[in-house]
């Protein structure tokens, strides 16, 4: 609406003026929205989503809609919810890089070869590095609740993952330490990030490029995606992504690529897609739907579903995943 119609200060000071202040004990004080976190976007989210604009007699009223949530789905996840799903499902997958890692340390043992190979060797099965090869969709992402806690979770355990890398290795010598290769490019964004702010004249201090928040913009920039049907909802996520894992000098355009509008998920009849498949060539037929046509043993994920097998719904990220 703002980008057709041109509104007069005088009508839109008082609005601007009423968003950034608050009543309390009889006083208007200013409202911080810097520090607005995740969780309180997400309850801005879901409160405008149970109203609506209606037009009626020439005036724009704002009403209450109490099914527009239900019919749309849309239904903030609580913090324990959210945890519970990246312990499960993302956790697992940690688990496993950082196993391949430590029988590798294991096996390495009893290898009679130089030093130098066995490291290099270590380095090509790094768990920090497997850990941000990741890529984690979020196929209904909402405000970005589930993404910003996948962050913090993924670099939590990069970090960790790197500093016991360090002494993970027996067979090193005294003075020597295994040192992940993540660490070096670490570095390299680091000055990287201090050479544009000094031909900028910015001023970073030490601790806004600490580890932590290095890791957590390579962790957005090469894990995270999201999706989700209503175009304000990737907006508060890009904006709940950005506040959270904002480094000073580095920009975060990325974002836009990452976080998508549109319907992650479809549905179709599983004999009319091959059906339509068939008709366009048997070139043109994914290795996947051949596979599980030959061989439905590999499909026994669907055996305590009630739907029926002529119907399949299929998300992007399950193919993905697979």
């Amino acid at each position: 609406m703002l980008e057709r119609v041109w509104v007069p200060d005088a009508l839109f000071a008082p609005l601007l003026d009423r968003l950034s202040r608050r009543e309390e004990a009889g006083q208007r004080k200013w409202i911080n929205y810097r520090d607005l976190s995740v969780e309180q976007l997400g309850s801005i989210y879901e409160r405008l989503l149970e109203f609506e604009p209606v037009v009626e007699n020439g005036r724009i009223e704002i009403r209450p809609n109490d099914y527009a949530r239900k019919s749309s789905g849309s239904y903030y996840t609580p913090d324990e919810l959210v945890r519970l799903i990246i312990d499960r499902a993302v956790g697992p997958l940690v688990d496993e890089r950082i196993a391949v890692f430590d029988n590798a340390v294991s096996a390495l043992i009893a290898e009679q070869r130089p030093i130098d190979h066995k490291l290099a060797r270590l380095r090509e099965c790094d768990a920090a590095e497997a850990i941000i090869a990741l890529k984690v969709c979020d196929p209904a992402m909402g405000s970005g609740h589930f993404l910003v806690s996948l962050v913090d979770y993924l670099s939590d355990r990069v970090l960790q993952a790197m500093a016991d890398a360090e002494s993970a290795v027996p067979w090193l010598e005294a003075d020597a330490t295994y040192v992940s290769p993540l660490a070096e490019r670490m570095e390299k964004i680091r000055i990287a990030i201090r050479m544009r702010a000094a031909e900028a004249g910015w001023s970073i201090q030490d601790d806004q490029l600490d580890d932590k928040q290095i890791v957590r913009r390579i962790i957005l920039k090469r894990v995270i995606y999201g999706v989700d049907k209503n175009p304000m909802a990737v907006e508060l996520a890009k904006l709940a992504l950005w506040l959270h894992t904002f480094t000073v000098g580095a920009p975060l355009s990325f974002l836009d690529h990452h976080l998508r509008c549109g319907d992650s998920l479809c549905g179709e009849w599983l004999h009319r897609v091959l059906d339509d498949l068939r008709d366009r060539g048997e070139l043109l037929i994914w290795r996947e739907v051949r596979r599980a046509k030959g061989r439905p043993s590999r499909c026994r994920r669907w055996k305590s579903s009630p739907i029926p097998t002529s119907a399949r719904s299929w998300s992007p990220a399950s193919i993905s995943r697979k």
